[in-house]
């Protein structure tokens, strides 16, 4: 009985292996590609990251418009300072032709 039995033991036990290799190679798939999900996961996560960031940056940044507002006040001030720089030129000479006055009377 044991001779009958263990021919048909010995196909089992090969059936099971050519499985069982089957199954390993089908696996090692499977885990190079589960890996690599993973690793591209984390990198998505850090370029979430990354652009939280720069879009938290952006909204803190002037928008063309106030930059073009900015400019305008700043060629404003640089006109009246040259205005003023003329001004005070005149103040200065004047200024001057009084102190000049003064030293000739005493």
């Amino acid at each position: 009985m044991i001779d009958e039995i263990l021919p048909w033991a010995s196909l089992v036990a090969l059936i099971l292996s050519i499985g069982n290799m089957i199954w390993v190679f089908m696996m090692r798939g499977v885990r190079e590609t589960a890996d690599k999900v993973q690793q591209q996961e984390i990198k998505l996560t850090e370029h979430d990251r990354r652009i939280q960031k720069v879009e938290g940056e952006l909204e803190h940044m002037p928008t063309k418009d106030e930059l073009h507002e900015l400019q305008l006040t700043m060629s404003g001030i640089a006109g009246k300072l040259e205005r003023f720089e003329g001004e005070l030129s005149s103040v200065s000479r004047t200024v001057t032709r009084i102190e000049e006055y003064l030293r000739e009377t005493k």
